[in-house]
């Protein structure tokens, strides 16, 4: 599977992963057995918004601040259109994040 290549591990298969998600490995990503992730989901292993919000304050940092940590979607989750999942989202079982959740469980 093209996924795994790019890093992501899976336990198990996934049910169904829409074409047009974005699965962000970088920090690990490990997808459940039956997992479901519809439209514009977007799973995020990283994040520079504290940089980010430093330069826009003009407090540019000597170096990137960054949190990187990685998601675990257990098995038989159901991921809904237009989800976000943050870094350090980890050990779901049998969730339901519906379209507009933002954040970690």
């Amino acid at each position: 599977m093209a996924l795994e290549f790019k890093g992501v591990q899976f336990v198990g298969n996934p049910n169904y992963i829409d074409y047009n998600t974005y699965l962000d490995p970088i920090g690990g990503l490990i997808l459940g057995n039956n997992v479901v992730i519809s439209t514009n989901v977007i799973i995020l292993t990283h994040d520079y918004s504290y940089t980010a919000g430093l330069i826009s304050i003009l407090k540019r940092p000597v170096a990137d601040i960054a949190t990187v940590s990685s998601v675990t979607v257990g098995s038989d989750c159901f991921i809904g259109a237009g989800a976000v999942i943050l870094p350090g989202s980890k050990n779901w079982l049998k969730c339901d994040c519906r379209r507009g959740f933002r954040g970690k469980r």
